[in-house]
């Protein structure tokens, strides 16, 4: 019996020696949806309307009278991130890459441009479906637009996205990602997001609202196939559902109470980094940058003036922080519908991040060469484009 129980241990070891190495090698290779025209016989799947094909060695030769198109049923069938064309084309093609969703009416689908500039050797081009947010792999049929007068040998089309491992990882690490901290901060925070590739994770909080699926949704999907579970397990043996709901409801709430604390950590950490350890001409501060540290040493420079002017790159944040920091006295923004002669009375100039402001030989703030201030002089030099200017009295 000993021996048997051995044997039986060691037979599964075995097998999952096995299906480790024949299970992982697959799961880290990125998975991809090949449409190869090259060296084919006949082309199958694909619907072309309005257009002249033929198979030659070395691809799909295409030309088109008018606009026409061609699409494949069957859409790509797993997550992908990008597609590459490999094409030639004497003309070049303006056209589109366009998808048709499962429920869409037939005479509709969803598009993006689709450029391909003039060539007479192979070129690949990639275009990133990562940040198109109605692209999706469920899509029922795919295809392209060629405009009319073009001509076009379509070699290959792959659409690659990320393996079954960085489908885990990827997912994961996206939960730990921190947004940066912003004005609205203060009311909401993104996030945890869930995206699928290493750029997502990257850039995921780069655009507002982030790119990227809510990591709750796959806690609400959890907690409902636990309940389930624990529904079907009670008939086999003693499981109290309610207990086993609120378990994993709590493990969920600490999991997430965990990241939230992390990211509060994280905004002080950065804080004292970038702000309370250094000198004040390299502080900077969220994401205000170095204005912050501009408008401290502002703000006593502007005491006892009614108004000053202030030339920065954009108003928002700057104008409505300098309005809180420097009242009474009030900030104005020179843009090009102010007129400047009513300015020349204002006695402080702040210039913030501006490279088209110089000072000329006579003392007066230029402006691409038109002067825009009274004679004066820089008091202080802040960093390059950036300086405070007094007015002569």
């Amino acid at each position: 019996m000993k021996d048997e129980m051995v044997l039986f241990v060691s037979m599964k070891r075995l097998l999952i020696a096995l299906f480790v190495f024949a299970v992982v090698p697959t799961t880290v290779e990125a998975r991809t949806t090949t449409w190869e025209f090259e060296n084919q016989r006949k082309v199958e799947g694909w619907t072309t309307n309005n257009l002249n094909i033929q198979l030659i060695p070395e691809g799909l030769s295409i030309s088109a009278e008018q606009n026409g198109q061609m699409y494949r049923g069957g859409g790509v069938g797993h997550f992908s991130d990008s597609v590459s064309i490999t094409y030639a084309s004497p003309t070049g093609v303006d056209g589109v890459l366009f998808w048709h969703m499962p429920g869409q009416p037939a005479k509709e689908a969803y598009q993006i441009p689709l450029k391909l500039d003039p060539t007479q050797s192979l070129q690949t081009i990639v275009l990133d479906l990562s940040r198109i947010k109605e692209w999706s792999p469920k899509a029922d049929s795919v295809g392209i637009v060629v405009n009319g007068g073009a001509q076009l040998l379509l070699q290959r089309m792959v659409f690659s996205g990320p393996s079954v491992m960085d489908s885990v990882i990827y997912p994961v690490q996206s939960f730990f990602q921190f947004d940066n901290i912003h004005a609205y901060t203060i009311n909401f925070l993104w996030g945890p997001m869930m995206v699928y590739s290493e750029e997502q994770v990257e850039k995921v909080y780069t655009k507002i609202p982030p790119l990227g699926d809510s990591w709750n949704e796959a806690w609400y999907w959890l907690i409902a196939l636990v309940v389930l579970g624990a529904f079907v397990i009670r008939y086999f043996r003693h499981v109290s559902v309610v207990a086993t709901t609120l378990l994993v409801v709590s493990c969920i709430w600490i999991i997430n109470d965990v990241r939230m604390g992390s990211e509060f950590i994280g905004f002080a950490l950065h804080d004292v980094e970038h702000w309370w350890n250094r000198p004040l001409e390299s502080k900077t501060y969220r994401d205000r940058g170095s204005f912050s540290a501009f408008t401290e040493i502002l703000t006593p420079l502007t005491e006892g003036e009614p108004a000053y002017v202030l030339l920065a790159s954009q108003p928002w944040p700057y104008l409505g922080s300098l309005r809180y920091h420097t009242y009474p006295s009030n900030p104005l923004f020179l843009n090009e519908n102010t007129d400047v002669s009513t300015l020349s009375d204002k006695r402080i100039w702040a210039v913030y991040q501006r490279n088209d402001i110089t000072v000329s030989d006579d003392g007066r703030l230029m402006l691409d060469s038109s002067p825009i201030s009274p004679p004066g002089k820089v008091i202080v030099p802040f960093e390059p484009n950036s300086f405070i200017f007094q007015v002569d009295a």
